[in-house]
């Protein structure tokens, strides 16, 4: 038998603190160690000298997660007030893996190798870092557009409600319920050999 979970009305404060938010901390916290250590690592193909990194780059980098998870939180705390809710949760804020891969490999290095100059791969990595932020932004006025638009299917980031990881991506269960609705292929005849 599986117990099932309701948001609760409360019309008192929400806590500031509850028992789960130290797990969440802690995952946050080893989810975000390894980004570092990436960025420490992969940060000398770009010609950057250990100095720049530790001094300037990790702490960015680490005061924006701790900013950028204050400000979600404070967001998570307005809409819990604001609803009378006590299951509201902010999500976490952090540094995207892949993206690190992708601006660094793709971006910052072949500039480094082209003219040798670290901080021009600096340069035109903050400058496709706004570029992101930029579309991404102009994206978010426009999601109930793409919503409309383009099929579920294909748009698994673009739905209305991001999916939790116990449950299956709605593409997937799109896709599987797709499966289950279609008959079957007619077998084609097989081709004749040469």
């Amino acid at each position: 038998m599986m117990a099932t979970v309701t948001p609760t009305q409360s019309t008192s404060q929400p806590p500031w603190f509850v028992p789960g938010d130290l797990d969440g901390c802690f995952g946050l916290f080893f989810s975000g160690l390894p980004d570092l250590l990436l960025i420490a690592g992969l940060a000398p193909l770009c010609g950057f000298p250990v100095e720049l990194v530790i001094t300037r780059i990790l702490p960015g980098v680490a005061i924006s997660i701790f900013l950028g998870n204050c400000f979600y939180s404070w967001q998570a705390r307005q809409l819990a007030q604001k609803t009378g809710r006590t299951d509201v949760t902010a999500i976490p804020f952090g540094v995207n893996t892949p993206t690190i891969f992708a601006y660094i490999s793709l971006i910052m290095v072949p500039v480094y190798q082209r003219t040798h100059d670290p901080n021009l791969a600096w340069q035109v990595g903050v400058f496709a870092s706004f570029l992101s932020g930029a579309v991404q932004t102009a994206g978010a006025f426009c999601t109930d557009w793409m919503r409309r638009v383009i099929p579920r299917a294909s748009a698994a980031g673009v739905s209305r409600r991001r999916p939790s990881y116990p449950r299956a991506c709605p593409a997937k269960r799109t896709m599987r319920g797709a499966a289950r609705s279609v008959p079957p292929r007619p077998q084609r005849a097989a081709l004749p050999r040469r």
